[in-house]
Order: structure tokens, then C-alpha cells, then sequence
């Protein structure tokens, strides 16, 4: 997970890199601006809690399955889709309200909703294949 996480971190942050704009670099105490880096790490890094809770989470024969505990499955899918709300800018007023930056063009944010998607699924495939290959008898439900 973590490798996949990291990857995923790096390709975005790169695609970031051709938006920022060159000159000075902000001081760190100066107030704080949306940017399109800060905009790409904060929904990917947000993306990826929501799928180490998801994927880590074992449920039976440990405890109560996910879909039991639907406090925890509201929980992520509420965070989940803020996140896909705010990627696919659904509401202006809402990605302001969380001080987003507007996407600079639709490739980007393609790119960015393509990386979220595959970092998810990733993770959730390799922890699947990881668990039958080390513990062949244990039965996963969520």
C-alpha cells in the first residue's frame, strides 16, 4: 500500500510541477493561497486515508463486517465523495469553501480523478492478492 501510495504521490505532484509558477518562493508565514500542488495533495492524500481505512479494515471473523458498521461505511463514503465532488468541481462553492484551486484544464483534473481511482483500486487488489498468497485459508468479507 505503502509503495503504491507513494507512487501514485509522485505522478501527481509531477504533473503539478508545469502549473507552478516560477519567481520568489512564498515565505512561510505569509497567508496561505490555493494552489493547484497544495489542491492535487490534499485531495489525493485525503483519497488515500479513506482507502488505508477501506482496505485495512478486515471485519469478520475480527470484528463486525463493513457493511455492519454503518457509521464507519457513512463516514467513508461521505468522505469519498466530498473528494470525487471536489476533483470533479460538481460545486464551485464548495471546492472555494475548502480553498481548492480551480483546475488550470481538464486534462489535469481527468488525470488527477484517473490517479485517485487507480490508487484506490491498486491498493485494494494488491491487499487481496497479498492475503491469499501469505494466509490461503483465511475467508475476507467485508
Amino acid at each position: 500500500q505503502f509503495a503504491i501510495h507513494v507512487t501514485v504521490l509522485l505522478f501527481c505532484t509531477r504533473l503539478a510541477k508545469r502549473y507552478i509558477p516560477f519567481g520568489p518562493m512564498n515565505n512561510v508565514d505569509s497567508e496561505f493561497r490555493p494552489s493547484v500542488m497544495n489542491t492535487i495533495v490534499f485531495l489525493l492524500s485525503i483519497a488515500q486515508q479513506v482507502s488505508v481505512f477501506v482496505v485495512n479494515y478486515k471485519g469478520r471473523p475480527f470484528m463486525q463486517g463493513l457493511t455492519d458498521n454503518r457509521a464507519l461505511l457513512n463516514c467513508l463514503l461521505a468522505v469519498g465523495g466530498i473528494v470525487l465532488t471536489c476533483t470533479a468541481e460538481i460545486s464551485p462553492d464548495l471546492n472555494e469553501f475548502m480553498e481548492l484551486s480551480p483546475w488550470p484544464d481538464r486534462e489535469l483534473q481527468i488525470r488527477v480523478a484517473g490517479y485517485i481511482c487507480l490508487d484506490f483500486v491498486s491498493a485494494l487488489v494488491c491487499d487481496k492478492i497479498i492475503v491469499r498468497i501469505c494466509h490461503p485459508g483465511v475467508n475476507e468479507i467485508l
